[in-house]
């Protein structure tokens, strides 16, 4: 027998001799791969509308939330500069530092809230909820295109697709994502998040294309909007730095971090580098910061902050919007004490584990 061509569950087969067409069932172990396939390819295409929607939903109490005391009265209640879109608004919005915050873009969004809703609540919260679902569909798509190429194939479909959904799910409905979504003073969270994830995206596919003009450019043009959005989104730059590291390997390794192609890609994560300068030099100036820390206490509280939300991730308990500074910070306080080893313990973990568990470091 010759080539065959697979159409349906039969089989179209040439014979050598003769040419003449034979037709065959197709063998059950043909058709696994294709079975394999086409449930790959479901999954695919539906699991971020799944975590989209089972987002939704869970934040579906929110609608019946209402403007609080914390911010909500002095952005919305007694705020008449947002309520629309017209000249004389765009001009506040993009030109304000309401309570020390440079967001025009969010500032447009809720204008436009007040064009649709009014001074209705629920319609503010359902924005924020669809800004929500759709950013647990762009973890899902980043998700998986991460474990893919981390995987280099030694994954099957289905498999990287499950994890990314869970991955997604983890993100989208942990109790810390709640103040976000259901505040509406933190639009600006969800809403600068939404461009900051797009800007992911964009950047993993142009570094996978030889021309890649077109997602490059849109990958950037999502970081601007996100700082627009809010300027917490400075840290962007140091992500796609890491990801060049891990897992996209354009960095590091048997590439190296000085040769030529380390310094094409140098190149393209330059602008993302100065936008994210202009921003945080933005918002100094816009908080007008009163005393600062000793350098001690800032390395007590930026260690203490990464030990305290890695323990609210695992166990979110006793979550409240708003952490106090004490008064003075003890840098040998116990709290911060404990930090200290904790921290730099899993460092430690994760720099010898890094060529087992490259992922983890």
């Amino acid at each position: 027998m010759g080539r065959g061509l697979a159409k349906g569950k039969r089989v179209l087969r040439f014979a050598q001799d003769d040419n003449s067409l034979h037709v065959e069932p197709m063998t059950r172990r043909a058709r696994k791969p294709a079975k394999a396939a086409a449930r790959a390819s479901a999954l695919a295409t539906y699991a971020p509308f799944v975590a989209a929607a089972l987002t939704f939903l869970a934040f579906l109490p929110a609608l019946q939330g209402q403007f609080i005391s914390w911010d909500d009265r002095a952005n919305f209640l007694a705020n008449q500069h947002y309520r629309g879109l017209g000249l004389r608004e765009l001009q506040w919005m993009w030109t304000t530092n309401h309570l020390g915050h440079y967001v025009p873009l969010s500032w447009m969004s809720l204008g436009l809230d007040y064009l649709l809703w009014g001074m209705s609540p629920a319609g503010y919260h359902l924005t924020s909820m669809l800004l929500h679902a759709a950013n647990a569909a762009l973890v899902f798509l980043i998700a998986r295109r991460i474990f893919s190429v981390a995987s280099a194939g030694s994954r099957r479909s289905d498999d990287i697709i499950i994890a990314s959904l869970a991955s997604s799910l983890f993100f989208s409905l942990h109790p810390l994502r709640v103040e976000s979504v259901a505040w509406i003073t933190e639009r600006r969270d969800v809403q600068s998040l939404f461009f900051l994830l797009i800007s992911v995206l964009f950047h993993l596919e142009s570094s996978m294309k030889e021309r890649a003009g077109r997602a490059y450019g849109i990958a950037l043009a999502a970081f601007v909007c996100a700082l627009l959005s809010k300027a917490t989104t400075v840290t962007l730059p140091v992500v796609l730095l890491i990801l060049n590291v891990y897992p996209l390997g354009r960095l590091g390794g048997a590439t190296g971090y000085f040769g030529a192609n380390a310094r094409r890609i140098y190149l393209e994560l330059v602008p993302f580098f100065l936008l994210s300068a202009a921003a945080g030099i933005g918002s100094i100036l816009a908080l007008t910061p009163g005393r600062q820390l000793a350098i001690s206490e800032k390395v007590a509280v930026s260690m203490y902050s990464l030990a305290f939300y890695l323990k609210q991730t695992l166990a979110p308990f006793n979550l409240s919007p708003l952490y106090e500074m004490p008064w003075r910070v003890d840098v040998l306080a116990m709290r911060f004490v404990v930090s200290y080893a904790v921290i730099v313990a899993l460092t430690v973990i994760a720099w010898h584990a890094r060529s087992r568990w490259p992922g983890a470091v």
